[in-house]
């Protein structure tokens, strides 16, 4: 911890001047100073105990279902051990995982079922292996499944996007398949955007789910539900996108203020589990500048219900 940290670089304090005095100082704010034991200033032991102070309690202990009656509970016990006065300092939530599994197996050097994150890296990229695991379990305490040919998959999808979004922008495609080393041109779209700034009822529709997104999204980052983050931040964002093209190809031509809107929020949603290639998305929207800074979307006012009537309305358009 911090604490750590002052001690041996800081404060430049000796091993032989931490006194048991000088722990419970730290850790207990109903002792006094220890004058007689210590040489330390009262001023570095303030600081010291401020450190731990502010970084205690632990506000998440994240572990595995293995080690709950174990582990966990020894943490528990040794918490309540040394502060039974102060319950404040245990910990204030434990969020338990299954194991991984690799192709629905368990993942064992001895039998050759497994593989190296460096192997992963080059052969999925970094932001392809993060998606995959986000969207291996279901966030429960049931075993995840690393699934390599649903990582090819998901590799595609990520692809498609960007090679949509440069198509739609009109970004060169020659740039696009060298900064990605893609050996085969992507299909190109033929998406027709409009410029106009009035939005017709297919444009409210698709704003309408890129609200209900964004406000998804949020609540499911929140409650640490990333298979549940993937689902309404890109799976059900995407769909949405699908349809709204599909809709505006028979009539009306696709808003281009709404498209970058979707771009940008898709980016940003998403950028949690894949910062590589949201980043790269972002840029091409505000050049020069990093999705790092962006600040996290607003959901706006209006999400049209989910009624028969609204779904019946566009079925038979």
């Amino acid at each position: 911890m911090n604490v750590y940290h002052i001690e041996t670089r800081s404060a430049n304090i000796h091993p032989s001047q931490l006194a048991n005095e000088v722990w419970d100082y730290i850790f207990f704010p109903e002792k006094s100073y220890p004058l007689s034991s210590t040489d330390i200033s009262h001023s570095t032991l303030d600081h010291l105990r401020n450190e731990f102070q502010y970084w205690y309690p632990i506000n998440l202990h994240s572990s595995e279902k293995d080690l709950i009656s174990n582990h966990l509970i020894y943490s528990l016990c040794n918490h309540t051990a040394i502060w039974p006065n102060h319950p404040e300092y245990r910990p204030r939530s434990f969020r338990i995982n299954g194991n991984l599994l690799l192709n629905s197996n368990k993942i064992s050097k001895s039998t050759g079922n497994f593989i190296t994150l460096l192997e992963a890296i080059e052969k999925f990229s970094a932001d392809d292996i993060r998606l995959v695991l986000a969207n291996a379990g279901d966030d429960s305490i049931e075993n995840a499944n690393f699934d390599e040919n649903k990582a090819k998959e998901l590799l595609l999808c990520l692809y498609t996007f960007i090679d949509w979004v440069g198509d739609v922008l009109l970004i060169n495609p020659v740039d696009i398949k060298q900064k990605f080393n893609l050996l085969d041109p992507l299909e190109k779209s033929s998406d027709v955007v409009s410029s106009d700034t009035k939005y017709n009822y297919y444009d409210h529709v698709f704003e309408s789910e890129i609200n209900r997104a964004i406000q998804l999204t949020e609540e499911s980052y929140e409650k640490m539900l990333y298979k549940d983050v993937l689902k309404y931040g890109f799976f059900q964002l995407q769909i949405a996108r699908d349809n709204y093209r599909e809709l505006c190809s028979k009539s009306e031509q696709m808003n281009l203020h709404l498209i970058k809107r979707f771009i940008e929020i898709q980016a940003i949603l998403l950028s949690p589990i894949c910062p590589h290639i949201c980043d790269y998305v972002y840029q091409f929207l505000h050049p020069g500048t990093t999705i790092m800074n962006a600040k996290w979307p607003t959901a706006g006012k209006k999400i049209f219900h989910r009624k028969k009537k609204h779904q019946f309305m566009i079925f038979l358009t």
